[in-house]
């Protein structure tokens, strides 16, 4: 079930998450009481509109706090609030006196660690222990500290599943928003979500509109598919709302998250059997090749992939960057037979060196690590460009294979116009909107082939090799434009 998490401080807040929730078909909202009014406490519960979950969540209640929560409790109760939160921390005494108190009452009992994530097997004896409890449902909430942490919360999920018991379980934090995506698949009972990104009421909240709208909630089970991008950083990364959007329009039983991690074997030896396939971006796109000695020919001499297929043990290899820049050159005319240079060393720069040599293009690479660029024209046997002052070679195209804007580009490109001879500039770096690089280009009359317009070919690209379907690109443009500034 769906929860939205909100702390009111008054009645008016309390109706603005019910209109959220009832917008998105949120299941329950949870009353988070730590500071609210009694007065106003009371009123929310008179509203019969949604059921409501009861939080007092303090660390340690002792004290002050200890008889604050004892009172809203005891409001909670007397009212008949549907369901009640209590912290398994506080005790079987304090525990034992609230559960006699009930009624009609349903008791989530749970657990939380804000400092890590337990192993499994540490994970099992506490719920086992928890369990002694008799409650309606139990809630292990943990800190991640490793992209790979999520994975033992959906082995926990699956380790109940011929239990008859109600288990919520999902990782706190940035790096823990997987759990909470993809807990649904796993079988968790209850998907705790905020009311928007101002108001999260745990760390590594999403918001609802987030989690309902543009992560398929409502149509994942546990036979969904799983996608995701690995890499680090991934805030920029739109391939989450390009892929979710596209499984929603071909009915495809899917999801695609962000993978953010900085260590490509130990994410695959972790979610062998739990992903299906991935995108791969900085900085893997060349590292990840040792995961496979069944690497194909093209991808081998590429010596970098962005896509990535896991089917049982093996896992294949693709490079839709370079099949996106061929498509590009096949199909303007003055991206062959030219001068081409092509700033960057990393893994695109591959592709687009391998794709611009099959057009019969002069490739010259720099790089602002000049020994990165010299390994890479060696490599590929083309020319390097040590000196943005070198004069003997007029360029009639430039690529920048970097993530764009950054001072090394601005200054070679600059140095680069000034010869005259530049007709046309492609970008690689995701910016739908006019980037520094691209407003060079066009001060100089230089024909332009935007990021936005790269990325979105080799996305569509992608998703045919994930779904075995096409999706129709002047709608994936007008859609991904619309949903730029949405954030995962």
């Amino acid at each position: 079930m769906l929860v939205i998490s909100a702390a009111p401080k008054n009645y008016f807040d309390y109706k603005s998450a019910v209109k959220k929730a009832k917008k998105y078909s949120a299941d329950l909202i949870e009353v988070r009481i730590e500071n609210i009014d009694p007065a106003v406490f009371k009123k929310i519960l008179k509203d019969k509109t949604i059921e409501k979950i009861v939080t007092f969540r303090k660390e340690k209640v002792s004290g002050a706090a200890l008889t604050r929560m004892r009172e809203l409790y005891s409001i909670a109760f007397s009212s008949g609030a549907e369901y009640i939160d209590i912290d398994f921390s506080w005790g079987k005494e304090i525990i034992d006196d609230l559960i006699s108190n009930s009624r009609k009452s349903k008791i989530i009992l749970s657990y939380h660690d804000f400092q890590r994530t337990p192993r499994l097997a540490e994970l099992k004896v506490i719920l086992g222990r928890m369990e002694k409890i008799i409650a309606h449902s139990y809630k292990i909430s943990v800190q991640a500290n490793k992209m790979e942490d999520n994975a033992r919360i959906f082995h926990l999920l699956e380790s109940v599943q011929s239990k008859k018991i109600k288990l919520t379980a999902h990782c706190m934090g940035e790096l823990g928003k997987v759990s909470r995506i993809l807990g649904k698949k796993y079988g968790t009972y209850l998907t705790y979500s905020s009311i928007d990104d101002e108001t999260t009421t745990a760390a590594g909240q999403l918001p609802v509109e987030t989690i309902a709208e543009y992560l398929n909630y409502h149509k994942l089970n546990r036979k969904t598919k799983v996608y995701g991008i690995i890499g680090n950083p991934l805030k920029q990364s739109k391939s989450w709302i390009f892929h979710n959007y596209g499984f929603s329009m071909n009915n495809f039983n899917g999801v695609y998250v962000n993978f953010l991690t900085d260590n490509v074997q130990s994410f695959a030896k972790t979610f062998a059997g739990l992903v299906d396939g991935v995108s791969i971006t900085i900085p893997h796109k060349e590292k990840i090749l040792s995961l496979s000695k069944q690497v194909s020919d093209l991808v081998g001499s590429i010596g970098s992939a962005n896509t990535a297929l896991f089917a049982h043990e093996n896992i294949i290899f693709y490079n839709t960057d370079y099949l996106a820049a061929k498509k590009f050159i096949c199909e303007n005319s003055y991206l062959q037979n030219k001068n081409v240079l092509i700033i960057g060393a990393g893994g695109t720069a591959r592709a687009f060196i391998f794709a611009m040599k099959e057009f019969n293009n002069n490739v010259y690479v720099t790089n602002r690590t000049i020994q990165k660029s010299k390994q890479l024209a060696q490599e590929f046997d083309v020319f390097l460009l040590e000196n943005i002052k070198q004069k003997e070679v007029n360029f009639d195209v430039v690529v920048n294979a970097t993530p764009g804007d950054n001072e090394y580009l601005l200054s070679t490109f600059k140095g680069v116009l000034k010869t005259g001879s530049v007709k046309l500039t492609m970008d690689v770096a995701l910016n739908p909107f006019d980037s520094k690089f691209i407003l060079l280009a066009e001060r100089h009359n230089c024909k332009v082939i935007n990021g936005f317009d790269f990325f979105l070919e080799q996305a569509l690209i992608q998703f045919k090799l994930f779904t075995k379907s096409n999706l129709s690109r002047n709608q994936m443009r007008k859609y991904l434009l619309r949903n730029f500034n949405q954030s995962l």
